[in-house]
């Protein structure tokens, strides 16, 4: 966007009239944890409060390759085997596979106070931020990674803070990685629970980011949910529109499942039961696409100190699946860009329209002004932030020294809609007439000459000051 200021039209539109602000690392201490020793963590690597004192595993770099990889173990009991097809591969064993070498599975890394059988595993970093928020919150034991309480996590609650202090805000975009999805709320309850209004705006966001960048679309409620049996709550989104009437997406960056030409219908069955036939076809694509080294490790012979002879290797799956391999970046942040523009053009925006001065007397003028709002998006932003009172009403200020024989100096007005105020009944040839409710006209009798000063606040349509003289 700053190099793009003064050379592109668009974007030097958007930064002249909108407030971008961005949040490179909600959680820095476990993005450097993340990038550091290629460990994939979910959110923090803040440990449970009083965690309990038991033996568990930890995961570690046993062979100092710079990398936390994948351990396997033979063992006739094991849940994986070595795919047919490509020996690099591993792959779920299959209910009737009675016969073969078998595998366990692990993490590199390290059990805690082993005692040569138990093999425990709870993830002490397993805090999720994104079931820590108010709306909707169920703690822990009712939902994973959500902790104690809502905003515990000191990232939360400065989130929150910080995003309810700037009340003009009207869209909001979180970057998740992976899937090559555009996520919209709610997670928590069906569509019908919210404004139809404003689910219509979701929905025509949702349809123009799928176009720009060719993610798909959907609804978190009705088509990503890890079990149709429950809901996800405590998410940024549901808090962003239910207690701030903002709307707001999640945006799933990349999916390598779409660059090896494989077309997912269940989205969220890849993150837990990927098929082996797509296994096969990621692998194909990275050949194709990747030195070996930059997305896999050749099995090699280790001695674990605890489980005997093992072999550390298999996918470097942090730069393959869960983020786009570097030098595929750039172009996917691209797709990411386009979304965020799109959702930014459509602010609220009033301007000036008109100011009209009639001299009525000698020492009298009638002033009126005409504001219009121009965006798409309502000065309240949505229905929803009327109805939690996350937006101020408009006021018009009139600053002079002149007398005020008609009119007053501070009016609060209405929030004026934009011109998505016709959805969902939107036909350029089904035309109906249509009040202007994008307007506004405010008009003083004044007395004297000189000057004076507009300061009106829009609240999610902007501050407007303008200064006439009379």
């Amino acid at each position: 966007m700053l190099t793009g200021y003064q050379k592109n039209k668009e974007i030097t539109h958007l930064l002249d009239h909108v407030e971008f602000y961005v949040v490179p690392r909600l959680s820095a201490d476990g993005a450097e944890y993340y990038l550091r020793t290629h460990f994939d963590i979910r959110s923090t690597p803040l440990p449970w409060p009083n965690p309990p004192v038991h033996e568990n595993f930890i995961p570690e770099d046993l062979d100092k390759d710079g990398w936390i990889l994948t351990m396997r173990k033979k063992d006739p009991a094991g849940a994986f085997k070595v795919c047919p097809q490509n020996k690099d591969i591993m792959v779920q064993r299959k209910h009737n596979d009675t016969e073969g070498t078998f595998y366990k599975l692990y993490c590199e890394g390290k059990f805690q106070n082993y005692d040569g059988f138990h093999e425990n595993y709870e993830d002490v970093n397993g805090f999720d931020l994104n079931r820590q928020y108010p709306a909707g919150y169920r703690p822990e034991g009712q939902q994973w990674g959500a902790g104690p309480h809502a905003l515990h996590l000191p990232e939360a609650r400065a989130f929150v803070e910080a995003f309810t202090k700037r009340h003009r805000t009207y869209g909001h975009i979180t970057l998740h990685t992976f899937g090559g999805l555009i996520l919209r709320p709610p997670a928590g309850h069906p569509d019908e629970n919210f404004d139809a209004h404003d689910m219509e705006v979701f929905k025509r966001y949702s349809q123009e980011g799928e176009r720009l960048s060719g993610y798909k679309a959907l609804s978190v409620f009705k088509e990503f949910r890890y079990d149709s049996r429950d809901t996800i709550t405590g998410s940024t989104d549901d808090w962003t529109f239910e207690q701030r009437g903002v709307f707001a997406f999640t945006v799933e960056v990349w999916d390598i499942y779409k660059e090896a030409g494989i077309e997912i219908k269940d989205h969220v069955s890849r993150y837990f039961y990927p098929a082996e036939t797509e296994i096969l076809k990621a692998y194909t694509w990275c050949k194709k696409h990747l030195k070996k080294s930059d997305f896999y490790r050749e099995w090699k012979a280790f001695h674990h100190p605890q489980l005997g002879p093992v072999e550390i290797g298999g996918w470097k799956f942090n730069y393959v699946f869960r983020n786009p391999p570097p030098k595929f970046l750039k172009q996917e942040l691209d797709k990411v860009f386009d979304i965020i523009i799109s959702q930014a053009k459509s602010t609220p925006l009033v301007r000036l329209k008109k100011v009209e001065k009639e001299k009525l007397s000698d020492k009298t003028t009638k002033l009126t002004a005409i504001f219009e709002n121009t965006g798409y998006l309502p000065t309240n932003g949505s229905k929803q932030a009327l109805k939690v009172a996350a937006v101020r009403k408009p006021t018009v200020r009139l600053k002079t020294k002149l007398k005020i024989r008609q009119g007053k100096n501070h009016l609060e007005v209405p929030h004026l809609k934009g011109h998505n105020r016709f959805l969902p009944w939107h036909s350029p040839i089904w035309f109906y007439s249509r009040s202007n409710e994008n307007e506004l006209k405010v008009e003083w009798i004044l007395e004297g000459n000189g000057s004076v000063e507009l300061d009106c606040d829009f609240a999610r349509g902007g501050r407007l000051q303008e200064k006439i003289n009379i």
